[in-house]
């Protein structure tokens, strides 16, 4: 399995955003990239990465 931002970097993942819940990542599809949303889902994955350095 990848990481959300390994799919965010090959441009596998759209841009579907939540409707509220927790978790975004949740409801984004793996579909080839939606280049309106790149720089959203790159904010994203800083945020894991930030986290996962916690």
């Amino acid at each position: 399995g990848m990481t959300f931002g390994e799919l965010v970097e090959l441009g596998e993942v759209s841009c579907t955003l939540s409707d509220g819940n927790d978790n975004p990542i949740a409801v984004m599809a793996v579909v080839k990239g939606n280049e309106l949303c790149t720089e959203v889902l790159e904010v994203i994955a800083r945020h894991e990465e930030d986290e996962d350095e916690n």
